[in-house]
């Protein structure tokens, strides 16, 4: 036999379990995660239908996320409660954080689906399992703070409504429940369907959530509930945690 037949078979063998493969680069890094079974789960099903079931369970997760909130801003508006108080009746640095906060956050999920639907890209496996894992973790707290703040729940704030202040149940080990369930979902799904003008926008997103916070919420409720909200200030971390 020739010198170079037995290199040039096994590169063609190489490139035969390559194409039979499809995107093989996935699987690097990803080997820990045999023990679960999602290796043997796409290599059994193949990247495109494990993507397509990605982009089914991130847009359902979404829709989930969307119907509880404007389903709380009717059962609201029912009750007489306006709860959308974001940009009226505000001037200066506060208008503008509100503003651009309600722009975004109308904007940010049309980017979103658009990255969803359109996704071709190749990134691995564990990251757009992880950013699913982390969605549905964002879900689950919005919808659990909206629940437990009952007919507290603003988005933005406006002084010359009297609610109360919830320290209990989820808002014992964070402030700001909904704002990082918003975060959380956000981040999710920029990590399963990376691209540069989402990972832009999502961060203009984060960052303006908080500003709205810290520039705002925050101001406002030391204002409204004076030492009592100082104390559960000085007790709960801002985002996630309890001080000790």
């Amino acid at each position: 036999m020739p010198r170079g037949i037995a290199p040039l078979e096994s590169l063609r063998s190489v490139y035969a379990r390559t194409q039979e493969n499809g995107k093989i680069s996935l699987y690097r890094g990803c080997s820990f995660l045999g023990g679960c079974g999602i290796i043997g789960l796409v290599q059994q099903i193949g990247i495109w239908r494990y993507t397509m079931i990605i982009k089914i369970v991130t847009i359902s997760l979404m829709a989930v996320f969307y119907i509880c909130y404007f389903a709380k801003l009717i059962s609201q508006k029912k009750q007489g409660i306006k709860t959308d108080q974001l940009g009226k009746g505000k001037e200066g640095f506060v208008k503008f954080i509100e503003v651009a906060l309600k722009i975004i956050t109308y904007l940010l999920p049309v980017i979103q689906i658009i990255s969803i639907v359109f996704y071709s890209g190749t990134a691995p496996i564990v990251l757009q399992f992880t950013g699913v894992v982390i969605t549905m973790f964002g879900v689950l707290v919005f919808i659990v703070s909206v629940t437990q703040m009952k007919e507290n729940w603003r988005a933005g704030v406006q002084k010359e409504e009297k609610t109360n202040l919830v320290t209990t149940g989820i808002y014992s080990i964070s402030r700001n429940p909904a704002f990082l369930g918003f975060d959380l979902m956000y981040i999710g799904i920029l990590f399963s369907f990376f691209n540069w003008f989402l990972y832009f926008a999502t961060g203009f997103a984060v960052v303006f959530f908080h500003l709205q916070i810290v520039n705002v919420e925050e101001d406002f409720l030391i204002e409204a509930f004076g030492n009592e909200y100082l104390q559960y200030k000085s007790k709960v971390c801002r985002y996630l945690g309890r001080k000790t």
